[in-house]
């Protein structure tokens, strides 16, 4: 019997995604590690046999507590696998992996992740398109690159995730309140970034000792930080079953280029991309080793008919890939998000007259109820799923979606 450790400190439904495909592997004991209390856990365990043991720590991101409850569990046997799908705590699993001998990322490969100015300077050793970029540990060095570089700008932490803590700075006020917020140190550097202006998507992968077994394209409509500027917007997530075209193939290039310059090893991969609009050119943005968020995974699993979730611990534990997959389907996800300046959903209008009008290409819904807490995310807090035949009827559908639905606060 294989020993699986899965590791988070609160473990949600999209977590509890990755856990539940666990349980269909063959010779696993499952066991998670994390801080939420005993009846959560007895509770989601009710609904499906997550974990076959659980070991709880009061603080998650402590190493020494982690370390402790992993040398408990290493005393009664070998561990198979440490796993976490969070990117902000793949370095640090990358330190526990390595004093504990478990296999997997260790730190040298997890930094190269994790710090985006060596990301970036991995880039263009590779000869990979990319912003011009510079690290900042103190506010001149920030204002430097904002006199060189010119606005609009970006900038964010060093070790950020996806958008998280990201700004788009237009004049030198805005880069006085970005440093305010963000404070960079030697201890807590950021990053500045050139603003490119374009297209947006995700070219994500399974790989297995850094060869490609599944690729995949996604495009934003629009990018993150134009849904983050305007909390109005509910974004639109579409998956191209011609991806293997022509049209698409400066966008292969680019994302195998950089899983070569990257070797993220065995691991499900997302690499996002600009297509800049000056020069209609494909840019790396920024690549994780780990599987991408929410609504990414879902568009690939109903455009090949697959599951994704099931496929990254299998290859994860098992270091194998043994699905067939076809693009079948256009597929697009409605990113639905609360208004107001409330913090609770009171009202929802819309969802009668899409099902009405659009019913037939919807494949899958999630509606908050009402009472739902409204979230930060530029991603909301409901989606719908459509999918069908043809690209432009399944996108008009969508966009006829965020067009009717509203979510109040």
């Amino acid at each position: 019997m294989r020993t699986i450790i899965f590791y988070s400190p609160h473990f949600g439904e999209s977590t509890l995604d990755f856990v539940r495909e666990l349980r269909y592997l063959k010779n696993v004991h499952v066991i998670g590690l994390g801080q939420d209390p005993p009846d959560y856990i007895r509770s989601a365990n009710a609904r499906f046999h997550y974990f076959d043991d659980f070991y709880r720590v009061n603080q998650a991101t402590d190493q020494a507590q982690l370390e402790q409850a992993i040398s408990d569990i290493q005393n009664m046997g070998p561990i198979h696998r440490l796993l976490n799908i969070q990117e902000p705590l793949q370095l640090l699993i990358a330190r526990i992996r390595e004093r504990f001998g478990i296999p997997g990322l260790y730190p040298k490969s997890a930094r190269l992740f994790r710090d985006k100015d060596a990301m970036k300077k991995a880039f263009r050793q590779n000869q990979i398109l990319c912003a011009k970029s510079s690290k900042a540990e103190i506010p001149e060095q920030a204002i430097r690159f904002a006199e060189e570089q010119g606005y609009p700008i970006i900038i964010k932490p060093l070790k950020g995730a996806g958008s998280e803590n990201t700004f788009f700075l237009s004049n030198r006020e805005d880069l006085d309140r970005s440093i305010k917020t963000l404070q960079p140190s030697p201890d807590n550097p950021i990053q500045l970034e050139e603003f490119i202006e374009g297209d947006e998507g995700s070219f994500d992968t399974i790989t297995i000792s850094g060869k490609i077994y599944y690729h995949g394209i996604t495009t934003y409509h629009p990018g993150p930080m134009e849904a983050m500027l305007n909390p109005w917007i509910q974004p639109i997530y579409m998956f191209n079953r011609d991806q293997d075209s022509d049209a698409f193939e400066d966008i292969h290039s680019v994302g195998r280029a950089t899983l070569k310059a990257m070797d993220p090893g065995s691991s499900l991969n997302h690499t996002e991309w600009f297509r800049r609009k000056r020069d209609g050119k494909i840019y790396a943005a920024e690549i994780a080793a780990r599987p991408p968020g929410h609504p990414i995974i879902p568009l690939h699993n109903y455009g090949c008919d697959m599951n994704l979730y099931y496929e990254w611990n299998n290859v994860m534990i098992n270091d194998h890939f043994d699905t067939v997959f076809s693009r079948k389907y256009h597929v697009g996800c409605a990113c639905l998000r609360a208004q107001g300046s409330g913090e609770y959903i009171r009202h929802i209008e819309g969802i009668d007259v899409v099902e009405k009008e659009v019913g037939k290409l919807i494949h899958e819904q999630s509606i908050p109820a009402i009472g739902t807490e409204k979230k930060t995310s530029y991603i909301g807090e409901g989606s719908l799923f459509c999918r069908g035949d043809a690209y432009q009827q399944v996108f008009d559908a969508l966009q006829f979606i965020v067009n009717t639905v509203r979510i109040y606060c």
